[in-house]
């Protein structure tokens, strides 16, 4: 495919079925909806892995690198939070981090590139950073300004 992403795909029959699974492999710890769109219409359409029009998810590989086990914000997980992210112009890093909307004012005034991550799980890797860097915290330990996200480089 690229020096950062390739598909492989093995393949069982039963019942005179023949199913497929793909692989969609990336030398980075997330991967972009747009690649991997790309990669799965490469796969379904010119291999023809997917005769019977499955429906297809990209699902997050965690442990798959060294310092990704105190990510916190790859997927969120708590009720009533959702992802938001910015680019930090300054040291040319994003961060990704998972609050409540109602809270978007407030952190808004600290962090004046801060946007809601519509439509996407990642991102800060949409956007060229792909390279999980690390989890840190900004303010005041257990107050309500307080928060917690992942940074990445590119």
């Amino acid at each position: 495919m690229d020096d950062d992403y390739s598909v492989e795909y093995d393949c069982g029959s039963s019942l005179g079925i023949t199913n497929y699974c793909i692989h969609i492999l990336s030398r980075l710890p997330t991967m972009p909806q747009a690649k991997f769109d790309e990669l799965m219409k490469l796969a379904q359409d010119d291999l023809g892995l997917n005769p019977q029009n499955l429906e297809t998810e990209m699902t997050l590989q965690e442990g798959c690198t060294d310092n990704t086990d105190n990510m916190c914000c790859s997927k969120c997980t708590v009720e009533g939070e959702e992802k938001f992210w910015s680019i930090d112009d300054r040291f040319n890093q994003c961060g990704e981090a998972c609050m409540k909307p109602e809270d978007y004012d407030k952190f808004h005034i600290f962090e004046k590139n801060l946007l809601p991550a519509d439509n996407t799980n990642t991102p800060c890797c949409d956007n060229g950073y792909c390279m999980y860097k690390q989890t840190t915290s900004h303010g005041p330990d257990g107050t309500s300004l307080s928060m917690t996200f992942d940074m990445y480089d590119k």
